[in-house]
């Protein structure tokens, strides 16, 4: 499909992973990093995602795309020659699946309750228990990936994958929770080795992410 995309996110969130994917695969795209205190912002975001969450990808043809999941498997099908991701019905496959949805659902829901300990509805001045609590749910995930994650090369094998992208995303927030990346050398060790790709370099750029 020809033409420019158009991906809305939020500087540092895990919109980021889509970010990164899409200098990854060299489509032509935009960025539009909206500010959640600003009320057109949050305008715009309800009007192409009800559930008014980022990332959100827009095609060329207006066509929208929402879940982190969905758009970086569309955009690894987008450029299969890169082999980001492997063949579905093989159990490289499922195991790759595996790693996203661990991901995508322990991990990522293990920060929601330090970020918005609101939401979750603690007793007046309660919510640094709240916080607290979720750190250790946070350490378990990681402790989890942290046994799981390999020696040497990549999550998948020899070859930088959607999983590698995917981590990274989330390990760099574990100093923003006040946990030492240093309990996980192994997947440090991954997370640095994304950070150092040319992909991840301009996203951050981009994004004004220093660390």
């Amino acid at each position: 499909m020809g033409g420019m995309y158009k991906l809305y996110a939020l500087r540092g969130s895990c919109s980021l992973a889509s970010h990164i994917m899409l200098e990854e695969v060299g489509l032509p795209f935009e960025v539009v990093l909206l500010d959640p205190n600003k009320e057109e912002d949050r305008r715009t975001l309800a009007s192409k995602n009800p559930m008014r969450l980022v990332p959100v990808l827009e095609f060329p043809d207006g066509t929208v795309l929402t879940q982190n999941l969905a758009i970086l498997l569309h955009l690894a099908g987008e450029a299969r020659e890169r082999k980001l991701f492997p063949k579905a019905g093989t159990l490289e496959h499922a195991r790759a699946m595996e790693w996203m949805a661990l991901l995508a659902t322990n991990v990522h829901t293990a920060f929601t309750p330090f970020f918005r300990p609101g939401s979750f509805h603690p007793e007046e001045g309660e919510e640094q228990k709240v916080r607290e609590a979720a750190v250790q749910r946070i350490e378990q995930a990681f402790q989890v990936m942290e046994d799981r994650a390999p020696e040497s090369g990549w999550f998948l094998g020899e070859d930088f994958s959607l999983v590698d992208l995917y981590h990274f995303v989330f390990f760099r927030w574990l100093r923003v929770v006040g946990i030492d990346e240093a309990r996980f050398p192994k997947l440090r060790r991954l997370a640095d080795a994304t950070r150092a790709r040319e992909a991840t370099q301009r996203a951050l750029a981009r994004e004004n992410i220093r660390r």
